[in-house]
């Protein structure tokens, strides 16, 4: 268990569910992007709060591929009627705060939460046992 002073700390950021073993981030605009780890044996991606992060996968011998080193990548929903758009997690802070948001974090998986636009829009991220690939849902 956390001491008192890091839970406090932690607080403004967001809360662990102890529950569901998951640390759930409320604030979208941590002071340092919010890393989750996903692997398999081959293949490592690290998303922050927002679902963006960078990626790799090792091959047999060791050597190492990266497959998105700056971490820029985003889904953007739109409203096509209206032309109004967001982009879920909000990973490039130039668009509006979203109106709730969450992303929690678990042993294996990252799930954000976002309602903007009088819509609302979740993301899993998970890494299959097996397989070179992120898989998004």
């Amino acid at each position: 268990m956390l001491a008192m002073k890091q839970q406090d700390a932690l607080a403004q950021f967001g809360h662990f569910d102890d529950a569901r073993r998951e640390f759930v981030l409320t604030n979208w605009r941590p002071p340092k992007p919010w890393k989750n780890i996903l692997f398999n044996a081959r293949f490592n991606i690290q998303p922050t709060q927002a679902g963006a992060g960078i990626c790799y996968r090792r091959d047999e011998d060791g050597t190492i591929i990266l497959i998105n080193w700056s971490g820029h990548q985003g889904i953007y929903i739109v409203d096509l009627e209206s032309g109004q758009y967001f982009c879920l997690g909000n990973h490039t802070g130039k668009l509006a705060a979203p109106g709730q948001f969450e992303s929690r974090f678990g042993l294996g998986y990252q799930v954000i939460r976002q309602q903007n636009l009088a819509l609302e829009a979740t993301l899993t991220i998970t890494v299959p046992v097996e397989g070179d690939a992120a898989l998004y849902r």
